[in-house]
């Protein structure tokens, strides 16, 4: 059960990193970046409940913070509560 405050934000964005060494490993954290955010898309959307689809999520998300109101968040699925 999640709650949040009638004045709170959800702030969502892209994982980040620094990456260094060899182009291999580069490619190699690159990729686990791409996973997290596979990861991180499913879970979002499955949260909703269908109120967002994965292209829309991604779409918010991409390239930018996505702050999403107590309201916003609620409507979306992605907390249960604000108080």
């Amino acid at each position: 059960h999640r709650v949040m405050g009638a004045e709170s934000y959800l702030l969502i964005h892209e994982p980040s990193t620094i990456a260094f060494g060899k182009a291999v490993d580069i490619e190699d954290t690159q990729a686990m970046l791409d996973r997290i955010c596979t990861q991180t898309t499913k879970i979002f959307v499955e949260r909703s409940g269908g109120r967002i689809t994965a292209a829309e999520f991604k779409k918010k998300w991409k390239r930018t913070d996505w702050w999403v109101t107590a309201e916003e968040a609620l409507r979306y699925g992605f907390c249960d509560e604000v108080s």
